[in-house]
């Protein structure tokens, strides 16, 4: 009798452990988001290490990127997120002189291509997996390569377009040929960066028309316009909007629709060719919370962060479809990208315009310096 009781307890016993087993199971399963498709352990590692390192350090160019994560961030998570706005160009200069020093301060950072090429080549920035986030997986060319490894991602790829007074512009420019119309001269400004010419400069840009040569014959022409021209784009759109320039060309379209909201009399328009050469999400080697900062890199292409993007500031990224949103209504840069002809920068292209100072050299061909 008593080595029957003994074994209906072991049967027991192991009952309740399988019960326990599945159930903790079924717990880290429904505690995986659908955006991941890694290992479910990694990402419950990332979270456990990043709670222990108890905060993250993101510079961004925007504070409506810090706005878009606050409002998003996933509180159980129990993570602080210090975002600092910092310049693209300036985050390299710093995390060069932070090197140097021995210095490591930033977990995530967002530096324009140019700048990633440069740190990468240096060791400064760390490899990431892309396959573990959903819309990466599915659409890889969100991702950009240097020698075949990645390194980073942007949620948005901020179409340049042309932003113009529809008080003062009956026709809008159509195209980068209509901005040399006479009737134009002194009454447009450009954007400096120059992100939207220099993939025009590549040889990807000779499929389509431009190539090297013909970007610097361009811009030596609309020098003859008297572009007027900021440092940051922003200001420049409300110049636009208060009638102090006619067109913007260059302009990331949403700062134009942030402008059209409060109902300024601006509308814009993408050119037959558009330049991709967007800034980039990258963690640096050796960041001081290499948990958090993954954790937050890989988060920022989640459906949340994606959606709370376009509530904060209207940045959205043409390659990427609703679904991928978790909504279908937010579908309106995509739709907008449908059949334009985008000339994306390859790295071997960067490099050469690092090395040969481009945007320097197209600076000065439209009277910039």
């Amino acid at each position: 009798m008593g080595k029957k009781y003994f074994t209906v307890l072991i049967g027991l016993a192991i009952g309740i452990l399988a019960l326990v087993s599945v159930s903790a199971a079924a717990t880290s399963s429904a505690g995986v988001p659908d955006w991941w498709v890694g290992p479910p352990e990694e990402l419950q590692r990332l979270v456990e290490g990043a709670q222990k390192e108890g905060e993250v350090v993101f510079w961004g160019s925007s504070s409506i990127q810090g706005k878009a994560i606050e409002m998003a961030w996933p509180k159980q998570w129990r993570l602080k997120v210090n975002f600092v706005e910092v310049d693209h160009e300036e985050q390299v200069t710093r995390v060069l002189a932070e090197a140097r020093g021995g210095l490591h301060t930033v977990d995530v950072m967002n530096p324009g291509i140019v700048g990633v090429h440069l740190l990468y080549k240096r060791g400064i920035l760390s490899p990431v997996a892309p396959d573990n986030v959903r819309v990466l997986r599915d659409i890889p060319r969100l991702v950009t390569k240097i020698d075949g490894v990645a390194v980073g991602w942007n949620p948005r790829y901020g179409i340049r377009v042309f932003h113009y007074n529809t008080d003062n512009v009956k026709e809008a420019p159509k195209d980068w040929s209509d901005l040399l119309n006479p009737k134009f001269k002194g009454r447009i400004a450009f954007d400096m960066d120059m992100r939207q010419i220099l993939p025009l400069a590549c040889s990807e840009g000779e499929g389509v028309g431009w190539g090297f040569e013909r970007a610097r014959s361009y811009l030596r022409q609309l020098a003859k316009q008297k572009p007027q021209y900021h440092t940051q784009g922003r200001v420049m759109a409300t110049w636009v909007a208060s009638g102090k320039v006619d067109i913007l060309a260059g302009g990331a379209l949403s700062h134009g629709l942030v402008l059209r909201k409060k109902g300024a009399p601006v509308n814009s328009v993408l050119p037959k060719v558009l330049g991709k050469s967007e800034n980039l999400m990258a963690v640096p080697a050796k960041a001081r919370h290499p948990n958090a900062a993954r954790l937050l890199h890989y988060w920022i292409m989640s459906p949340e962060s994606l959606r709370s993007l376009w509530d904060s500031g209207f940045y959205g990224n043409i390659f990427v479809p609703s679904q991928y949103y978790g909504d279908p209504s937010y579908s309106f840069y995509y739709d907008l990208g449908k059949g334009k002809n985008v000339v994306e920068a390859s790295i071997d292209c960067v490099e050469r315009a690092e090395k040969e100072n481009w945007v320097g050299m197209f600076r000065k061909d439209i009277g910039f310096e």
